[in-house]
């Protein structure tokens, strides 16, 4: 469909209409922010909408969040903040996901809070989040979360550290490169390849 059609589908569209709308609207948008002709008052829209899909299916909000991170704009990342309260929780995935992208700075002390989460799958995303942001808080808890006792926390804490010229996760980086060590992960051996 044409953006138009996706973005009138929200306002009008039953429920399947409109989540399957919000899914197609993340490909275009992702298409249009690469050839500089994304529409910056989608940013409004967007917001309007998602806070008025509050009661709809789910996939809705999800697929907003991830469309939302096209647009940067004060109120799409405070949207964006206010959903890391809401109850589902792949809502919030996509959230701290979307704010990473956007480099939100503002959402850093929420962001904090999830890299400390007793999930994992919350830590890791934080962490990855945090690791977008140029700003100086984030380099001590992406120390602290190279030393996490799941895996993927403490790859993403490495990683994020490497980007900045950060040794801090040199040994972690060292033990995802162990080909041994990757024989015990589950991955498909092309990841496993890639990864050595």
């Amino acid at each position: 469909p044409r953006p138009a059609d996706d973005r009138a589908t929200f306002r009008r569209g039953g429920i399947n209409g409109r989540w399957q709308a919000a899914y197609e609207l993340v490909k275009v948008l992702s298409l249009e922010r690469r050839e500089g002709t994304l529409d910056p008052r989608f940013a409004e829209e967007s917001v309007r909408v998602f806070e008025a899909a509050v009661n709809d299916d789910p996939r809705v909000r999800r697929y907003l969040t991830r469309a939302m991170e096209m647009v940067d704009s004060p109120a799409v990342v405070e949207a964006l903040i206010g959903a890391l309260d809401g109850p589902d929780e792949e809502t919030r995935l996509y959230a701290i996901h979307s704010l990473g992208g956007l480099r939100a700075s503002s959402s850093i002390p929420e962001l904090l809070k999830f890299s400390e989460d007793e999930d994992s799958g919350f830590r890791k995303s934080a962490v990855y989040a945090l690791g977008q942001m140029d700003d100086p808080r984030v380099v001590e808890p992406l120390k602290v979360a190279v030393n996490d006792r799941v895996p993927d926390v403490r790859w993403n804490a490495a990683l994020q550290l490497a980007r900045r010229g950060d040794s801090a996760g040199a040994a972690v980086l060292g033990e995802m490169m162990h080909r041994p060590f990757l024989e015990g992960i589950e991955m498909t051996e092309t990841q496993r390849v890639g990864a050595t």
